[in-house]
Protein backbone atom coordinates (compact mmCIF):
# COMPACT_ATOMS: atom_id res chain seq x y z
CA UNK A 1 0.00 0.00 0.00
CA UNK A 2 1.46 3.49 -0.82
CA UNK A 3 0.71 6.02 1.97
CA UNK A 4 -0.49 8.23 -1.32
CA UNK A 5 -4.19 6.54 -0.36
CA UNK A 6 -4.32 7.39 3.38
CA UNK A 7 -3.20 11.01 2.14
CA UNK A 8 -6.28 11.51 -0.31
CA UNK A 9 -9.78 12.00 0.84
CA UNK A 10 -11.91 8.56 -0.31
CA UNK A 11 -15.56 10.41 -0.88
CA UNK A 12 -16.47 7.07 -1.93
CA UNK A 13 -15.87 5.63 1.41
CA UNK A 14 -17.18 8.32 3.47
CA UNK A 15 -20.81 8.15 1.39
CA UNK A 16 -20.96 4.48 2.09
CA UNK A 17 -20.64 5.12 5.64
CA UNK A 18 -22.81 8.16 6.20
CA UNK A 19 -25.48 5.27 4.11
CA UNK A 20 -24.93 2.78 6.66
CA UNK A 21 -25.35 5.06 9.54
CA UNK A 22 -28.67 6.56 8.50
CA UNK A 23 -29.60 2.45 7.95
CA UNK A 24 -28.41 1.15 11.25
CA UNK A 25 -31.57 1.00 13.86
CA UNK A 26 -29.83 2.22 17.00
CA UNK A 27 -31.56 2.39 20.18
CA UNK A 28 -33.15 4.88 21.85
CA UNK A 29 -30.98 7.47 23.91
CA UNK A 30 -32.11 6.93 27.24
CA UNK A 31 -32.80 10.85 28.72
CA UNK A 32 -29.39 10.77 31.15
CA UNK A 33 -29.18 14.21 32.41
CA UNK A 34 -32.70 14.21 34.17
CA UNK A 35 -31.60 10.93 35.44
CA UNK A 36 -28.24 11.57 37.16
CA UNK A 37 -29.99 15.31 38.41
CA UNK A 38 -32.71 13.04 40.51
CA UNK A 39 -30.31 10.39 41.89
CA UNK A 40 -28.08 13.76 42.87
CA UNK A 41 -30.56 16.30 44.53
CA UNK A 42 -28.99 17.99 47.28
CA UNK A 43 -30.18 20.54 49.20
CA UNK A 44 -28.91 23.94 48.01
CA UNK A 45 -26.33 25.51 50.96
CA UNK A 46 -28.64 27.92 51.70
CA UNK A 47 -31.17 25.57 52.41
CA UNK A 48 -28.41 23.88 54.97
CA UNK A 49 -28.46 26.95 56.67
CA UNK A 50 -31.85 27.72 57.00
CA UNK A 51 -31.98 24.08 58.60
CA UNK A 52 -28.65 24.92 60.63
CA UNK A 53 -30.37 28.29 61.85
CA UNK A 54 -33.58 26.46 63.05
CA UNK A 55 -32.31 23.83 64.62
CA UNK A 56 -30.18 26.49 66.46
CA UNK A 57 -33.40 28.94 67.37
CA UNK A 58 -34.80 25.65 68.90
CA UNK A 59 -31.82 24.63 70.66
CA UNK A 60 -31.50 28.18 72.20
CA UNK A 61 -35.00 28.28 73.21
CA UNK A 62 -34.96 24.93 74.78
CA UNK A 63 -31.57 25.96 76.82
CA UNK A 64 -33.41 29.29 78.06
CA UNK A 65 -36.73 27.56 79.11
CA UNK A 66 -34.34 25.29 81.22
CA UNK A 67 -32.54 27.83 82.60
CA UNK A 68 -35.70 29.73 83.55
CA UNK A 69 -37.22 27.05 85.25
CA UNK A 70 -33.55 26.28 87.24
CA UNK A 71 -33.55 29.45 88.38
CA UNK A 72 -37.05 30.42 89.40
CA UNK A 73 -38.33 28.47 92.09
CA UNK A 74 -41.44 29.43 91.42
CA UNK A 75 -42.12 28.70 88.11
CA UNK A 76 -40.30 25.32 89.09
CA UNK A 77 -42.98 25.04 91.36
CA UNK A 78 -45.73 25.82 88.96
CA UNK A 79 -44.45 23.46 86.53
CA UNK A 80 -43.83 20.43 88.66
CA UNK A 81 -47.92 21.38 90.06
CA UNK A 82 -49.27 21.58 86.54
CA UNK A 83 -46.99 18.03 85.67
CA UNK A 84 -48.33 16.69 88.63
CA UNK A 85 -44.65 15.38 89.87
CA UNK A 86 -43.26 16.08 93.34
CA UNK A 87 -40.39 17.77 93.51
CA UNK A 88 -36.95 16.60 94.93
CA UNK A 89 -36.14 18.03 98.35
CA UNK A 90 -32.15 17.91 99.29
CA UNK A 91 -32.11 18.99 103.11
CA UNK A 92 -28.26 19.38 104.18
CA UNK A 93 -27.39 17.93 107.57
CA UNK A 94 -24.98 18.59 110.03
CA UNK A 95 -23.19 15.56 109.99
CA UNK A 96 -23.00 11.88 108.09
CA UNK A 97 -23.44 9.07 110.66
CA UNK A 98 -20.05 6.88 110.95
CA UNK A 99 -20.59 3.42 110.22
CA UNK A 100 -20.46 0.47 112.75
CA UNK A 101 -17.88 -1.18 113.69
CA UNK A 102 -18.64 -4.47 114.14
CA UNK A 103 -21.76 -4.29 111.52
CA UNK A 104 -24.20 -7.40 112.65
CA UNK A 105 -22.80 -9.75 110.12
CA UNK A 106 -22.84 -12.95 112.03
CA UNK A 107 -20.62 -15.20 113.95
CA UNK A 108 -16.82 -15.47 112.37
CA UNK A 109 -16.44 -18.96 110.55
CA UNK A 110 -14.20 -21.04 108.38
CA UNK A 111 -14.93 -21.39 104.62
CA UNK A 112 -15.35 -25.38 105.30
CA UNK A 113 -17.83 -25.02 108.56
CA UNK A 114 -19.74 -22.49 106.32
CA UNK A 115 -19.99 -25.51 103.62
CA UNK A 116 -21.34 -27.73 106.23
CA UNK A 117 -24.17 -25.11 106.75
CA UNK A 118 -25.25 -25.45 103.05
CA UNK A 119 -27.14 -27.92 100.72
CA UNK A 120 -24.35 -26.83 97.64
CA UNK A 121 -21.27 -25.95 97.03
CA UNK A 122 -20.38 -22.06 96.94
CA UNK A 123 -18.61 -21.09 93.86
CA UNK A 124 -15.76 -18.98 93.99
CA UNK A 125 -13.47 -17.64 91.07
CA UNK A 126 -9.88 -19.25 91.38
CA UNK A 127 -8.59 -16.22 90.02
CA UNK A 128 -9.84 -14.25 93.06
CA UNK A 129 -9.29 -16.79 95.99
CA UNK A 130 -10.32 -17.89 98.94
CA UNK A 131 -13.02 -15.10 100.64
CA UNK A 132 -10.67 -12.70 103.50
CA UNK A 133 -13.94 -13.06 105.83
CA UNK A 134 -17.04 -15.62 106.40
CA UNK A 135 -19.66 -15.28 108.52
CA UNK A 136 -22.49 -17.20 109.46
CA UNK A 137 -26.15 -16.32 110.73
CA UNK A 138 -29.04 -18.32 111.20
CA UNK A 139 -31.95 -16.98 111.51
Amino acid sequence: MSSRAFEQPNDELEAQLSALGSRIAWAPTPDLAHAVLASHTQPAPREIWDRRRTWLAVAAILLLLSGTLLASSSIRSTVADFLGIEGLRIELGESVTTPAAHPNLGTPTSMQDFQHWLPFAPMQPDTLGGPDAVYLRVL
